[in-house]
């Protein structure tokens, strides 16, 4: 080893929090922290993904009008409407929080790696309307497909479970509103001593 590789290496260990051993998983769980605490930001960050591979299936579909293009780009604009669907859910406050839950955030993150897989085909690929085949992307765009739909899906079971908190103790994070119809007494124990005096 070089003397100035040794230099670098001795300087990174005395950097707070550094490690040899700090694998990639490591840094993913930190990523996760970091979006689980910025609520939303998770789906808000990747917006634009779904987006460019729709613009590059129509740019696909306008160069050479197939069954495969048409398929991807149908395919991709499933996709998209589906991580929009999710943005607008969280936008409106309606998911109770279900990506303040780190399990969620992590599902997501690796949906969208794959997707984000297929976009690095295009970004590598020089003319790739041209060069690149779509149908190996039909199988892992239905895979993501199927995967923002259980997101969604799971969306939804959380919401119905935070609306019914008898059913399932604990699982948002604010405790349910009392109801305006409750006056905070007990009007029979009113009456009762009303009645004694």
């Amino acid at each position: 080893m070089s003397e100035a590789q040794e230099k670098k290496d001795e300087n990174q260990s005395k950097v707070v929090g550094y490690s040899k051993t700090f694998a990639e998983l490591e840094e993913l769980s930190v990523l996760i922290d970091y979006l689980v605490e910025h609520y939303g930001l998770a789906s808000q960050t990747f917006a634009g993904l779904p987006r460019e591979l729709e613009r590059y299936g129509i740019k696909l579909v306008d160069e050479e009008h197939t069954i495969d293009n048409e398929n991807f780009l149908i395919e991709v604009s499933r996709v998209h409407a589906l991580n929009d669907l999710i943005i607008e859910i969280i936008k409106a406050n309606e998911d109770y929080t279900y990506f303040t839950w780190r399990d969620n955030v992590k599902e997501y993150l690796k949906t969208i790696a794959k997707l984000a897989s297929i976009w690095k085909v295009f970004r590598t690929t020089e003319f790739p309307e041209r060069n690149v085949k779509t149908e190996q992307f039909h199988e892992p765009l239905k895979a993501v497909e199927d995967e923002l739909r259980k997101i969604v899906l799971g969306i939804i079971r959380h919401a119905y479970n935070c609306r019914e908190p008898e059913d399932e103790e604990g699982c948002c994070d604010d405790e349910p509103e009392e109801s305006d119809d409750d006056p905070g007494y007990d009007e029979e124990e009113l009456e009762e001593e009303s009645d004694e005096a």
